[in-house]
């Protein structure tokens, strides 16, 4: 029988041993021969568990069939780095491996029988005879030729330039030609770092249907080419198309995929407390080269849900191996997915964009045919209360280990406290046959809470999670939207009035607002929808039509998107009669002569409501507001006379536009 809902802490069963594994540019130095009594740095990559310990990484080292001897290794953002000794570097071979100690544990690269079967070096023998320096393309240059490239780009070649004694390579060259062309053009190759040289043939010459070239190196005295017999008769070759596209441009991201044996994981049961070693295979065929890799996991039912991050051990060629501690490795099972990088790009295994939601799966310490486990975003639900009157998303994942298998899936649910159990059916995902989809209605979701469990039937078998009670979610109560308005006081008879308001939601979104008014106590509402003029405020109109004497009345209603609504009071304001309003005198005088030296606004309720007179020049630029009285005597905010021209007025009462128009100052 499945044992769900299980809780388990991070607790550890004894120390844990450190990861070592060297860098891929400390690999390079072991594939190919390297020059004698010349030091190289060696870099690895080291990782510590224990808390309090500490943490030392060494080199030790020794010319073939000679004793190991011992060097620190210096530590930079877990980038551990020694130099092997030149004195060290002697023919035929040297030998090294990499240990990690913490005072509790310890580990070392290579992982079995490091002193046995340690890594190697070969070294090229410094007889006293200079040699002309080997060059051997790297594998990016050699897949130029092994894919055809697009034509008028430019075409990027590096390769390995080693020399086994003194003087070291100085210099090196690429050679290259157009299909049926006679003689080479040069161009000088860059040295990039260590071994690595670097030049390219420029886009105006890759033209098809083919490049020729070859490489060379000096040291001065001796020169080597690629190829080595021959070059200019027998040069490599670059395919040019010009109508194909460069697979490489942009370069796709690296493909990292289980292993076998890993993915056999997945089909058993694997026992509790006990190291699992996941193993990948990446692929990449384009540069820049995959440089890492790792491997993500969790414990299925743990109540932290964030991923572990182990960064896998490249162990040879293509193959990388991470392991999941045994302290890790716990019923009912383990969740696991694995990136590889090669600096710019990523790929992914499960290869889908969020891994993590739908990872693989390990079954632990369970006999059970079907492990049903809940996805992350549904664990989530039952972290922090929900909403009512939302319906809420139970996604499952469904493991079968035995036939038949699922053939239904079903959510069983209730409100917290109620014995009226619901149900719903669950759909399988057509692109993801592992996943099981159900939704709890909306009005089914309710304060204080709904509790629910999944059970699955093959046909002879039904098995439920958790094993016997519920999974429980805290819903809470859902306030609706907030009505911020400032009422509007007074008005004058066929006045249109805009209403506005400050409308928010601090759980959801606004969905609608809308004004609703009436002229008079005993006619009908009308209901007019408020636009939303950005942000948080809304605004409507009520039509001058129905401004009428004695009082217009008027409230607000605004409603979420989950069916939460508010309401305002019931607000009134005054209407006056309509009254003649007059601007006179217009032209005037502002000379101090005592002569129409002031306009007057003759408009009611202008003193009695909070209105004000607003005065513009023609360029739209506000020159003073008058307030508290009903005149203006020509004069601008800095109380300076303003010049004789065309000036614009706007009359504003309860920031409503009553009247405007036009006023002419002279002297």
């Amino acid at each position: 029988m499945l044992l769900c809902g299980l809780v388990y802490t991070n607790a550890q069963i004894g120390p844990l041993s450190p990861l070592v594994y060297r860098t891929d540019e400390s690999q390079q130095f072991s594939e190919f021969p390297q020059a004698e009594s010349v030091s190289l740095t060696l870099t690895a990559v080291a990782q510590f568990y224990n808390s309090g310990a500490s943490p030392s990484v060494s080199l030790f080292y020794r010319p073939l069939g000679g004793v190991f001897d011992k060097i620190p290794m210096i530590n930079q953002d877990s980038l551990w780095s020694a130099n092997l000794p030149g004195e060290a570097m002697v023919p035929p071979a040297v030998e090294y491996y990499i240990y990690a100690d913490d005072g509790l544990s310890s580990a070392s690269d290579p992982g079995e029988n490091p002193q046995t079967k340690p890594y190697i070096i070969q070294i090229c023998p410094g007889d006293g005879q200079n040699k002309p320096p080997i060059i051997v393309r790297t594998p990016q240059t050699e897949y130029k030729s092994q894919v055809p490239q697009p034509q008028g780009f430019t075409i990027s070649l590096s390769a390995y330039v080693m020399d086994s004694a003194p003087p070291f390579a100085r210099s090196a060259s690429l050679y290259y030609r157009q299909w049926g062309e006679t003689n080479y053009r040069r161009v000088a190759m860059g040295h990039i770092s260590g071994i690595i040289w670097s030049g390219t043939i420029p886009g105006v010459d890759a033209q098809a249907p083919r490049l020729e070239y070859y490489l060379e190196a000096s040291d001065g005295d001796l020169v080597g080419t690629a190829p080595l017999l021959n070059p200019e008769g027998n040069p490599f070759i670059i395919q040019i198309c010009d109508t194909c596209s460069d697979p490489c441009d942009p370069p796709p991201p690296p493909l990292i995929q289980r292993t076998s044996a890993t993915s056999a994981l997945s089909n058993t049961t694997q026992p509790e407390n006990v190291d699992i070693d996941i193993t990948a295979l990446t692929a990449d065929n384009c540069f820049p080269f995959v440089k890492s890799a790792r491997l993500f996991y969790r414990m299925a039912n743990a109540v932290d849900t964030s991923y572990t991050t182990i960064h896998m051990r490249l162990v040879s060629g293509n193959l990388w191996s991470g392991i999941i501690p045994a302290h890790d490795v716990k019923n009912p099972g383990i969740y696991y997915y694995l990136f590889a990088t090669d600096g710019e790009q990523t790929g992914r295994s499960p290869n889908i964009l969020n891994p993590d939601q739908f990872p693989y799966f390990i079954p632990v310490g369970t006999s059970a045919a079907t492990v049903i486990l809940r996805t992350e975003a549904t664990i989530r639900l039952s972290k922090e209360a929900q909403l009512e009157q939302k319906k809420l998303a139970i996604d499952v994942l469904i493991y079968d280990y035995s036939q038949p298998t699922t053939q239904t899936a079903t959510v069983y649910y209730r409100r917290t406290g109620s014995m009226n159990e619901k149900y719903a059916q669950m759909s399988r995902d057509l692109s993801e046959n592992r996943l099981w989809h159900a939704e709890i209605l909306a009005a089914d979701v309710q304060t204080p809470g709904v509790d629910y469990y999944v059970c699955a039937e093959d046909g002879t078998e039904k098995v439920c999670a958790p094993n016997s009670g519920f999974f429980h979610i805290d819903v809470r109560a859902n306030p609706p939207p907030v009505i911020v308005h400032n009422p509007v006081q007074y008005a004058t008879e066929g006045q249109n009035i805009t209403i506005s308001a400050r409308v928010f939601d601090t759980t959801n979104f606004v969905d609608a607002v809308q004004l609703h008014y009436k002229n008079g106590a005993n006619s009908t509402f009308i209901s007019h929808p408020m636009r939303n003029n950005g942000g948080e405020i809304y605004a409507g109109t009520i039509a001058g039509s129905e401004v009428k004497p004695d009082s217009v009345f008027y409230y607000l209603y605004a409603v979420d998107n989950l069916g939460a609504a508010t309401k305002t009071s019931h607000y009134s304001f005054s209407v006056d009669s309509a009254q003649v309003a007059t601007v006179a005198p217009n032209p005037f005088t502002p000379n101090n002569d005592g002569f129409n030296d002031y306009v007057q606004f003759d408009i009611p309720a202008l003193l009695q409501q909070s209105g004000a007179v607003h005065i513009f020049n023609l360029r739209g630029k506000r020159i003073v507001k008058i307030t508290n009285e009903n005149k203006w005597y020509g004069f601008d905010e800095n109380n300076q006379l303003v010049p004789p021209g065309l000036y614009l007025y706007m009359v504003k009462i309860n920031d409503n536009v009553t009247l405007s128009g036009t006023l002419t100052v002279i002297r």
